[in-house]
């Protein structure tokens, strides 16, 4: 097991090098120059020049790229070029509240996703598959950021049960903190429960029709039992998968909903450096967010291979 995650972890770094690289020639392709910026519309072309010396704007893009590789290998996120404060400090501030947002929104990802997809599969062609595939068909086809606006327009504005953004202190006011958890986290989590709803479905219908499912029926045993240990323990290592996957899309949708809703998390972070052309910020940004996609993948390969000896067994050929 050991040498399966060795090998899965040197095969991400190829990855991650990759996406290094793709991050920092993207962002040079923005329009804007942050020493403009900071200038100011009264800047000197002098003064201009300066401080692109001083941000090291002035070099070639492969030793700024090596440059700024050297100081993360060393622990050294860069300085905000608008605020002067250390990188890793704000990302710091943000990162728990963007963990804890994806946390939440995997949970109902998990329970809305696996329990649709097996009641779908156990009621093939009935009112309720034909209901769950009209949800999720609706929930996937559906920006998130519309839900997340019209869910604010509901629940906020017109019926103003929850609050309509923000982070509330669960110290001070544990009520108001959970509300404010409600909004952004279903908002963030409908596309994926579709998505994983939708395979959990597939997957269960292949296993509920194989031949070891069929002998389980006919020995008598309970239908409950039959669905959860001979159907749904063969179809976890596909669905496993899928979940890792949907947490790496998650991700992606986390900025958008982060901003729909003013959630304080690294989303929000790295479009108001955008906005700002604080290119610093927004490359430890999206660099933070590879990271814990490819983390992601690793515990799901690890976990796969913990479920089924096959999966590393063939990672070994």
């Amino acid at each position: 097991m050991l040498v399966f995650a060795v090998r899965r972890l040197l095969q991400a770094v190829p990855v991650l090098i990759l996406s290094s690289i793709a991050i920092f020639l993207l962002l040079r392709l923005i329009p804007g120059d942050l020493a403009v910026v900071l200038a100011g519309t009264k800047g000197s072309p002098e003064v201009i020049a300066a401080l692109r010396k001083d941000l090291g704007l002035d070099q070639p893009l492969p030793v700024q790229y090596v440059v700024w590789l050297a100081h993360i290998l060393k622990g050294d996120l860069g300085t905000s070029g608008l605020s002067g404060q250390p990188i890793a400090v704000l990302l710091f501030r943000v990162v728990p509240s963007s963990l804890e947002l994806a946390a939440a929104s995997m949970v109902l990802i998990v329970l809305v996703g696996m329990t649709t997809g097996i009641l779908a599969a156990l009621h093939p062609r009935g009112a309720m598959d034909w209901s769950i595939s009209g949800f999720n068909s609706l929930v996937i086809a559906v920006p998130n950021f519309w839900f997340g606006i019209l869910a604010i327009t509901l629940f906020s504005v017109t019926w103003q049960w929850l609050p309509p953004g923000g982070q509330a202190d669960f110290s001070r006011d544990p009520g108001l903190a959970i509300k404010s958890f409600i909004l952004p986290a279903i908002t963030l989590a409908l596309p994926g429960a579709g998505g994983l709803s939708r395979f959990v479905k597939g997957a269960m219908l292949d296993v509920l029709s194989s031949d070891h499912v069929r002998t389980a029926r006919a020995k008598g045993l309970p239908g409950r039992r039959v669905v959860l240990t001979h159907a749904l323990r063969n179809a976890l290592i596909p669905i496993i998968t899928i979940i890792g996957l949907q947490f790496g899309f998650l991700i992606g949708g986390v900025v958008i909903v982060e901003y729909t809703f003013g959630w304080p998390g690294v989303g929000r972070l790295i479009l108001a450096a955008i906005n700002n052309r604080d290119y610093a910020i927004v490359q430890a940004g999206l660099l933070f967010l590879i990271v814990v996609y490819l983390l992601v993948n690793l515990t799901v390969d690890l976990l796969c291979g913990i479920a089924d000896p096959r999966v590393r067994l063939s990672g070994s050929r």
